[in-house]
């Protein structure tokens, strides 16, 4: 799943989850909503899909200045060990989302390194990845058989 910055994907994997739940499916995974205050986005959270417990994930990079980061978001070290954890648990299942796999994953080997195995091992029915746009040719490099779905402003 694809698509550009405040398109709605965080917020289609949500619909997708109580769709999903209400057929009786297994979800499992990760969902990283973004924190605002004052209407800036100044923060991202993740939340573990099954059991809807959540940890503060990122800080603008002017926060934090250890751990892993991007050129926008400094991460917690703590809480991506975290989502790691849930990400190794997160399979088998029917669902396995993952929102979102990026430049930490595709370009500096750290972030959600669980969730990469997760999808290769393949103990899903069907897995539901956001990457941005940007990324899209490396992630189905990696994963040819897959099938992108865009979701742009309306």
């Amino acid at each position: 799943l694809t698509g550009e910055r405040g398109v709605g994907k965080t917020t289609f994997c949500l619909h997708l989850i109580d769709v999903a739940r209400a057929l009786g499916l297994d979800v499992g995974g990760l969902i990283s909503p973004a924190i605002f205050e004052e209407g800036q986005k100044v923060g991202i959270s993740v939340l573990d899909i099954r059991n809807n417990q959540s940890r503060r994930l990122a800080h603008t990079r002017e926060h934090i200045t250890t751990g892993p980061n991007t050129k926008r978001w400094a991460f917690l070290t703590e809480a991506v060990e975290w989502g790691n954890c849930v990400l190794k648990t997160s399979t088998p299942c029917d669902l396995l989302i993952i929102d979102e796999l990026g430049p930490l994953e595709f370009e500096k080997d750290q972030g959600w390194l669980h969730a990469l195995a997760a999808l290769d091992q393949g103990e899903y029915r069907l897995a539901l990845v956001v990457i941005r746009p940007s990324l899209i040719n490396q992630a189905i490099q990696h994963w040819p058989d897959a099938a992108v779905v865009e979701i742009e402003q309306s």
